[in-house]
């Protein structure tokens, strides 16, 4: 249907007032007795009541005119065939009017219209005169004939007449005539549930400029003046508008509200006047005598903190309902208002572009959604101005690049009430384009969590930001605003990009880290998915650094940061543990490893958690039988791991169970592909195995004795790189066997032993050494003397001895890794030589003498020959 762009209001109150006409003339032209019912009779006298005087007798038709569309059709069913109604024309007009009347009641209501309202109209004055034949529709088709030509004309015809209910409120009148009230249903229930459960004194729907916040209130509060479940008495609106769009511009409302004062003066004008107390104390006695739900609109444009004191004065009988565009804090609850979904958002666009007789509407969903989404933030206000534009004849791509008005009002009174925290996370947000977490956010910012939580609770509560599942976004329309008023300085930019070079690194260590060795107490598992717990692994990576340092306050505040960033992230409690381990804080550190196990939430976090629990229990308290109870639950949920399989070997021997430990050991598969690490623990547990094994054999079975301690030697021997805590192990057996002085087969395997390795023995200087030394001495006439000599070599502390040589070209050789070695003298007892420039063999013990070269690093010894001499000619001679 063509016609002038009248407001639909006007149009569909033609509609309604023709069709009522034609059936008012129906009913009289048939019948000069009407039935009128007793609710009819009363519902008339209450409106002539209201209007003039109540004459003594009212004739039928003035009777008709009192009613309504529903009462004539009540009229009609009640004595059909009075009116000519058959059976058929019966179902047709409960079909018609069962869908109209409500429309109706709406439009003459001044109540929100709803989407598609206007179209069932236009469609029943398009059709009614066919479907329903047996009544004259005269008036309707005059109607229909002025829309099509001269529609200018209905707004003389009908005047718009308003039934007020009876309720008392002063609502606006609805600004979304032209489309009926479209979409938000979800919201629409779970606001209008926050109101009737009056639970929250102080309700604020949050949402940038334009979003809806009004014109969604105004649909709630007049559906619910007609709920039962209305609590209600009285409903007080003051708007505190200051800006309006007018035919495509942004324009200042003339005597907006400045402030509280005026304010508190609007609202009295809807209130019971005392002239002799304050505005303020004449809301507050009506709020108390009347229940009442006071609604403030656009609260955001006052700038003043008395708003406050006036909110907290309101009595318990009544409530207070808020539009904003920041949030009170402590004394609301904020229900935030975002944009239009998908759907509601192609429809709106739709409806506005048929309202105004565009074409636009005629566009794929997909192209209307990317438009909406993209370029009109989803928002109400965008779409309507950015059509609005296109109907005042501005080009599409001029109103998309020039949109800085639009942006400005719908952001206007919230960035400048901001703290500095907040505009920090802002600028860090501009910088860093995607989603991003808590953890994410405080690493980057480094501000008190206290600060960091209000900040982000304030951008939560302007809808600057949005919180999706775990992580925060900025508000694309936030953003926008942003880029035309606030960008960041390069120094900021320099810092965030130095934080991130500095976060890359730290994931890139933990990441080898882990990789060398899953279960490590020092290594830190976290998914890659999942931000804040990388963020926390950064902060335990520090913690761990902290700890080696044997800083352990700092480092379990670092820990606590962790916890603070993911809370359920298991690690921050492991490391907690083991750091409280590490300080003897024992009570401690069974508390949080216990907590790292509840928070873990697969096979591998929970085979860590108990890996380390159990290697805990059996180092740090020594508590065999537990340590055993907790690495067998880890091998449960990561079955055949060699560090598991290792760690239940060490429980074993601990417990006595050799044989069962052997077979544990023996089912570590893929030896060739564990790390060098994993390889020197398996080696070092395999030689505790077999000396532990071994103590249980006297001297009487020294042969069965010594081959376990000859197996945990080849355990020993076998591995490429030997690393210290190999050593140390190697040490305790050839400690074991240097008890066995008496048999030769253990002296000349404890010398080779010394031989083969006596270099890596050196760089230990374990006190053990000293140990062996004088078990050897103190027997070395039950020694074979060669045997005795050999070892003798090798346990004597020649860089101790070497102070006895004072001539600066004698020295005696002390360390022989090859391919360089080691001179001590007096004088210097780390006097470089090259082995590969030696004429002649020489080792360890050997008196050499020798030319002195002067090097960047330090001497070097050259030309180097043996003498015939040993350490006990310089001891004796001096």
């Amino acid at each position: 249907m063509q016609h002038l762009n009248l407001p639909s209001r006007i149009v569909m109150f033609s509609i309604c007032s023709s069709i009522e006409y034609d059936i008012k003339k129906h009913i009289l032209n048939c019948t000069s007795e009407i039935e009128f019912d007793k609710d009819m009779i009363e519902k008339v006298k209450e409106r002539i009541s209201k209007k003039t005087q109540i004459e003594q007798e009212m004739n039928q038709e003035r009777i008709l005119n009192s009613l309504d569309l529903s009462d004539y059709v009540v009229i009609l069913l009640k004595d059909p065939y009075k009116y000519k109604l058959n059976n058929i024309n019966i179902e047709k007009i409960k079909e018609y009017f069962e869908k109209i009347i409500p429309i109706r009641n709406r439009v003459m209501h001044t109540k929100p219209l709803e989407l598609g309202d206007k179209a069932i109209l236009e469609e029943v004055l398009e059709t009614i005169d066919n479907e329903i034949c047996f009544i004259k529709w005269e008036e309707v088709k005059n109607t229909r004939e002025l829309l099509k030509n001269a529609p200018e004309k209905l707004i003389d015809k009908w005047k718009l007449i308003t039934y007020h209910d009876n309720y008392y409120h002063n609502l606006p009148e609805p600004e979304f005539d032209d489309t009926g009230y479209i979409g938000r249903r979800k919201e629409i229930t779970e606001i209008t549930d926050l109101i009737i459960q009056e639970k929250y004194p102080v309700i604020s729907i949050i949402g940038n400029g334009g979003i809806g916040k009004t014109a969604i209130t105004v649909k709630i509060l007049y559906d619910l003046i007609d709920n039962p479940q209305n609590p209600y008495e009285a409903i007080i609106w003051v708007s505190l508008k200051a800006k309006t769009l007018a035919n495509g511009e942004f324009v200042e409302i003339q005597n907006a509200i400045q402030n509280t004062s005026e304010m508190l003066n609007e609202t009295q004008k809807e209130v019971v006047i005392d002239n002799n107390i304050t505005p303020k104390e004449n809301i507050i006695n009506f709020m108390k005598n009347f229940k009442t739900l006071l609604v403030i609109d656009n609260l955001e444009t006052i700038n003043d903190n008395s708003i406050n004191e006036f909110i907290k004065s309101v009595p318990k009988e009544s409530n207070i309902l808020i539009t904003s565009r920041t949030g009170l804090g402590e004394l609301e609850y904020r229900y935030n208002l975002s944009g239009m979904n998908q759907n509601d958002g192609i429809r709106y666009f739709r409806e506005l572009s048929k309202y105004y007789g565009l074409d636009i509407h005629k566009r794929n969903d997909k192209t209307i959604e990317k438009l909406v989404k993209e370029i009109l933030y989803s928002n109400p206000l965008s779409i309507k101005w950015y059509i609005n534009g296109i109907y005042n004849g501005i080009r599409e791509e001029i109103l998309q690049n020039n949109k800085s008005k639009l942006i400005e009002f719908c952001m206007s009174n919230v960035y400048d009430k901001l703290s500095d925290e907040a505009k920090e996370i802002l600028k860090l947000f501009q910088i860093e384009d995607f989603e991003m977490s808590y953890g994410e956010i405080e690493f980057y910012i480094e501000k008190e969590e206290l600060k960091m939580k209000k900040a982000i609770n304030e951008l939560l509560s302007t809808n600057m930001m949005h919180l999706k599942n775990t992580e925060y976004q900025i508000d694309v329309m936030a953003k926008d605003y942003l880029q035309l008023h606030e960008t960041p300085s390069a120094e900021f930019i320099e810092k965030i990009s130095n934080k991130k070079k500095q976060l890359n690194d730290m994931l890139q260590d933990i990441k080898v880290k882990k990789e060398n060795s899953i279960l490590d107490p020092n290594s830190i598992l976290y998914d890659y998915d999942n931000k804040d717990n990388k963020i926390a692994a950064i902060y335990l990576y520090k913690a761990l650094e902290l700890g080696r340092d044997k800083n352990l306050e700092d480092a379990l505040l670092m820990t606590d940061r962790a916890s603070n960033v993911a809370p359920n992230y298991f690690e921050c409690y492991k490391i907690k543990g083991f750091l409280n381990a590490n300080a003897q804080n024992l009570a401690e550190a069974i508390k949080n490893y216990q907590i790292a196990v509840n928070k873990c939430t697969n096979d591998l976090e929970y085979a860590t958690a108990y890996y380390v629990f159990s290697f805990f229990y059996t180092v740090t308290m020594q508590d065999n039988e537990k340590a055993y109870e907790l690495i067998c639950e880890a091998e449960k949920h990561l079955p055949n791991n060699p560090e598991i399989l290792l760690q239940k070997t060490r429980a074993m021997t601990r417990l006595g169970k050799f044989s069962e430990a052997e077979v544990v050991l023996k089912s570590i598969k893929d030896e060739n592909k564990l790390s060098d690490k994993v390889k020197n623990i398996q080696a070092s547990v395999t030689a505790n195995l077999y000396r532990k094994w071994s103590e249980m054999f006297e001297q009487r079975d020294s042969k069965k004795k010594l081959e376990y301690l000859k197996k945990g030697i080849k355990s020993i021997e076998k591995l490429d790189k030997i690393d210290k805590k190999t050593y140390v192990n190697l040490i305790a057996l050839l400690k074991e066997i240097s008890l066995m002085y008496y048999d030769n087969d253990a002296m000349i395997l404890l010398k080779n032993t010394l031989k083969n390795n006596f270099n890596g023995l050196k760089t230990i200087n374990h006190k053990d050494i000293n140990f062996i030394n004088n078990i050897i001495e103190d027997h070395k006439y039950e020694i074979n003397e060669n045997i005795y000599n050999e070892l003798k070599k090798f346990l004597t502390d020649y860089r101790k001895l070497a102070k006895n040589i004072i001539d600066r070209d004698l020295g005696v050789v002390v360390y022989f890794p090859r391919p360089y070695g080691f001179i001590a003298n007096a004088y210097n007892e780390s006097i470089y030589f090259n082995v590969s420039r030696l004429r002649r063999s020489i080792d360890v013990g050997d008196i050499v003498k020798f030319n002195l070269k002067q090097s960047t690093k330090g001497d070097v010894a050259i030309n180097i020959r043996k003498i015939n001499k040993t350490m006990e000619d310089f001891i004796d001679k001096n």
